[in-house]
């Protein structure tokens, strides 16, 4: 299910989830705006009139609330500007960012494929990972905006990395998630990543996940 709309009047909004009238039992749609609105952030509307069209003034009908895909952007030699987006998200999710550490690190990998997820051209998530060896790909470091999160953009992602490197000819992905974050490790498994053991780190303990490529 597509979660982020944009009103035929041009503003944007998130699918929050569906309910129905206590009396008559019509189905509802609940969501919030995702705009400064002085009037209120949540909303609901009957699914019928939600997911119908209005007739503008030329006579055309359009869709009330039109679904809204992220664009996603695939990067193999990252530039100045790319690695910049790169920090300012993770700045925005992890709530730090060793930029140093980060660029150093990524200076010594080889076949990188860096995805960024944009929203009219605003940069809301990235996945970035490189070759491990000839036939594993390692998923490294990705996130979403907080603001754009539980939008479907980190699954987007991570399907896209799997074609980028079936595409590539890697065998399989490996990535690692700390146990202490659910979601990501829940979302890993979802996209069919296997458990195939666990790395104790200075604080806390990370799960190591595979996936074949086939």
């Amino acid at each position: 299910m597509h979660k982020l709309y944009r009103h035929y009047k041009n503003k944007l909004y998130r699918v929050k989830g569906f309910t129905k009238h206590s009396e008559t039992l019509e189905g509802m749609v609940h969501y919030e705006a995702l705009y400064e609105n002085p009037t209120a952030r949540f909303w609901s509307r009957p699914k019928k009139m939600f997911f119908g069209t209005v007739k503008m003034e030329d006579g055309r009908e359009v869709p009330r609330f039109a679904p809204v895909e992220a664009d996603v952007r695939t990067v193999t030699s990252p530039t100045e500007n790319d690695l910049k987006i790169c920090e300012d998200l993770m700045a925005s999710f992890f709530g730090f960012v060793d930029a140093q550490d980060f660029r150093e690190t990524l200076k010594l990998k080889t076949k990188v494929c860096l995805l960024i997820a944009s929203f009219e051209g605003k940069p809301v998530g990235f996945k970035l990972g490189y070759a491990q060896d000839a036939g594993e790909f390692y998923s490294w470091l990705g996130g979403t905006h907080p603001d754009y999160q539980r939008l479907g953009i980190a699954g987007r992602l991570m399907k896209t990395q799997y074609d980028w490197c079936k595409a590539q000819g890697f065998k399989k992905i490996r990535t690692k998630t700390e146990n202490r974050h659910r979601a990501m490790l829940r979302l890993n498994l979802r996209q069919g990543f296997q458990i195939i053991g666990t790395q104790q780190s200075s604080e806390h303990l990370k799960v190591i996940l595979e996936k074949a490529v086939i």
